[in-house]
């Protein structure tokens, strides 16, 4: 009878410390490249970051891209102003390949947007600065981008133009741990848009979303999904961006 005493004690301070332990959860955001800032992408990216009226632009790879860090809940008070000189020469690099500005004289307008949508009030809840913030914006692609997130299961999207919706989040589950969320287009509702995991303040490490997000997202997307492959999106990767994918 002692003994189960014990035990039951173990295990509530145990699951008293995993709640402690636990953060507030974040929902870092990639989107589908090739639809991104077009008609119904649900994005709503200003025209200015899309580089479709400019001869100068950057290209657009026929892969995922960051989109967004931010809080799933709580408010944030005021964010300080974006400063571009917190932006390391190498994060910049970084973010010129997997969050790019598709008119790249308006990168630091896009970095601007992206720290006022979500990522400063992210660094809020992570107790960060901006320079900060960035860095571990690019340090969740490397290890979470879900290019090789599929391609643990080899699932290669670029060269698919239809994916089954239960087969992309299942890859994405073992390739994660944790289960992710989707959205499609706006226009048709077909054509795969973006999709979401979580991430927790305390461990900075993908972590379950909570059940009621996941259930609000399950029937954003059909049961098969249209893969975009045009809009001037390129298949092969520059030499400058392949470190990054």
């Amino acid at each position: 009878m002692a003994t189960r005493v014990v035990c039951r004690l173990v295990i509530a301070v145990l699951a008293l410390a995993g709640s402690v332990a636990r953060g507030e959860v974040l929902q870092l955001r990639f989107n589908w490249a090739p639809i991104f800032c077009f008609a119904g992408s649900n994005n709503g990216v200003p025209k200015e970051f899309c580089g479709q009226d400019a001869e100068d632009s950057t290209p657009r790879l026929r892969r995922h891209r960051l989109s967004l860090l931010k809080p799933l809940n709580g408010q944030c008070s005021s964010v300080p102003a974006y400063d571009p000189s917190a932006l390391s020469t190498e994060v910049r690099q970084h973010l010129a390949c997997t969050n790019p500005s598709y008119t790249p004289a308006n990168a630091d307008g896009w970095y601007a947007r992206n720290w006022e949508t979500g990522l400063g009030c992210a660094a809020q809840k992570l107790g960060m600065n901006q320079a900060e913030a960035f860095e571990l914006l690019t340090s969740l692609w490397d290890q979470y981008h879900p290019d090789a997130a599929l391609a643990k299961s080899r699932v290669r999207l670029w060269k698919k133009s239809r994916i089954r919706k239960k087969s992309y989040l299942k890859a994405l589950k073992k390739a994660y741990g944790h289960d992710a969320f989707l959205t499609c287009d706006g226009a048709t509702g077909k054509r795969l848009s973006t999709v979401s995991i979580c991430v927790d303040t305390t461990s900075k490490a993908v972590t379950q979303c909570p059940k009621t997000v996941i259930k609000r997202y399950k029937k954003r997307c059909p049961s098969k999904i249209r893969i975009e492959r045009g809009n001037g999106s390129v298949k092969r990767i520059p030499a400058s961006c392949r470190p990054y994918y």
